[in-house]
């Protein structure tokens, strides 16, 4: 198999542990948990956690030697990266549907692309047409999923969910990106926990201040928010974030196959809807939702050739 074929097959396995974000969100959102606990209770539940799997891979020294070396850029693209990305989502699921907030995240495939011109000095800061119309495949389809699902809402809810989504998917790649440049000139190379320890460990001093909101504002948590909390930790912050980091990883500075590697989080939509289905008693696509589906499929496929093609 070769790299970028197994880079996008992390990529999907990333997917299906990330889409627990939103079903679990929506659980708890649904029982009235505050999304402040919900924000920084997956974090802090995470911390130890990470840093204990960094420890027994021998992995700590050069973990907390290149954090404390220079904190900066490690708080800067954790706050942002983790922690603004976060706070963004799980206020969304107070106010939109799960398969909705999934279908809009995959907003993120083109912030990933228009934030390269930005970000990168290379080749990468090039954005490929062929990249950039397969991106508009999955988003085509995500719209047509929507529009084919979407039931009568509350307007107000549905554009403040939006834009709060939309912050979210532009938050999480700058904040990946950027970590990954700051990691190309450095001298100390984490593998994916020890990068996803140092940025959650960067995100702390904000899941402080807004753990100390949520108690001021709703008290201490229930227990079936710690619960769902340390399941959002486990499968999307832990198990997820590392293999999506290892996809991210191996596509290197190939910025189409890094591209191909964000666009396999569409299928989120996908796993998040049969997921609500079957848990939250959600309603089954529609005919156009079904077609938006499928379209999501193509546009990945279409993805991974351009990717492969590349040279």
């Amino acid at each position: 198999m070769k790299s970028t074929d197994k880079a996008i097959l992390l990529g999907l396995v990333s997917a299906l542990f990330f889409s627990a974000t939103y079903i679990f969100n929506k659980s708890m959102a649904l029982s009235g948990g505050d999304f402040l606990w919900t924000a920084s209770l997956r974090y802090l539940i995470t911390l130890p956690f990470i840093v204990l799997i960094a420890l027994f891979n021998k992995e700590g020294k050069i973990l907390f030697k290149t954090f404390f070396q220079n904190p900066k850029p490690w708080i800067i693209w954790g706050t942002i990266g983790f922690g603004l990305f976060y706070l963004c989502l799980t206020a969304a699921a107070a106010i939109s549907p799960a398969w909705l907030i999934a279908g809009t995240f995959q907003s993120t495939i083109i912030a990933g692309l228009l934030l390269s011109p930005f970000i990168y000095k290379d080749n990468r800061k090039i954005i490929s047409k062929k990249a950039f119309y397969a991106s508009c495949i999955i988003l085509l389809g995500v719209a047509l999923s929507q529009i084919g699902e979407i039931k009568r809402e509350e307007s107000s809810q549905l554009i403040w969910g939006t834009v709060l989504v939309i912050l979210a998917a532009t938050f999480f790649p700058l904040g990946n990106r950027k970590i990954l440049l700051y990691q190309e000139n450095s001298a100390n190379k984490l593998s994916p926990v020890q990068r996803v320890a140092c940025m959650t460990l960067g995100s702390m001093p904000l899941w402080i201040i807004v753990s100390f909101l949520a108690y001021e504002r709703s008290g201490l948590p229930t227990e079936s928010q710690l619960i769902q909390s340390g399941l959002i930790a486990l499968f999307s912050t832990i198990i997820a974030t590392v293999i999506f980091f290892r996809a991210t990883e191996m596509a290197g500075n190939n910025a189409e196959v890094l591209g191909a590697v964000e666009a396999t989080q569409s299928v989120e939509i996908i796993i998040t809807l049969i997921a609500e289905i079957m848990f939250l008693n959600a309603s089954f696509p529609s005919a156009l939702g079904c077609f938006g589906i499928i379209t999501i499929i193509c546009g990945i496929y279409y993805y991974s050739k351009v990717s492969n093609n590349k040279k």
